[in-house]
C-alpha cells in the first residue's frame, strides 16, 4: 500500500471513488460533479489541504485528505470504500500518512 498524491492524471479513479456508494455525502450532498472532484480533489483546492490515493497494486482504494487549520491543529480524513474496509487497509494507510507527515 502506498500514497500518492493526486494529479490531473487521476481524475478517472477518483470519478470511480466517489461513484461508490460508500462514498456518497462526501465532499457535498447528491453525486459529486466532474467539475467539483476537479476543484477539490487534483491538488488545486487549498495550499493547506492535500490529497493522496490510497493505492494497493495500482489500484485506488481510498483518499485521504492532510490539513491544516493554521496554529489550532491539523488532522487526517480517510475514506475507504466498503469494499476495502474490515481488511487493516485503513491502518495501513494511516502508517502510510505518518510517513508522508514525518518526512515534511
Amino acid at each position: 500500500m502506498r500514497l500518492q498524491p493526486t494529479s490531473e492524471d487521476d481524475f478517472d479513479a477518483l470519478r470511480h471513488l466517489f461513484d461508490d456508494p460508500s462514498f456518497h455525502g462526501w465532499g457535498g450532498p447528491g453525486r459529486l460533479s466532474d467539475e467539483l472532484i476537479r476543484a477539490k480533489y487534483l491538488g488545486a483546492r487549498l495550499p493547506d489541504v492535500e490529497c493522496f490515493l490510497v493505492l494497493v497494486d495500482d489500484d485506488a482504494v481510498g483518499l485521504v485528505q492532510l490539513h491544516t487549520d493554521g496554529a489550532e491543529g491539523a488532522g487526517i480524513d480517510l475514506i475507504p470504500p466498503l469494499s476495502a474496509r474490515g481488511q487493516d487497509a485503513g491502518a495501513a494507510a494511516i502508517g502510510c500518512c505518518s510517513s508522508v507527515t514525518q518526512s515534511d
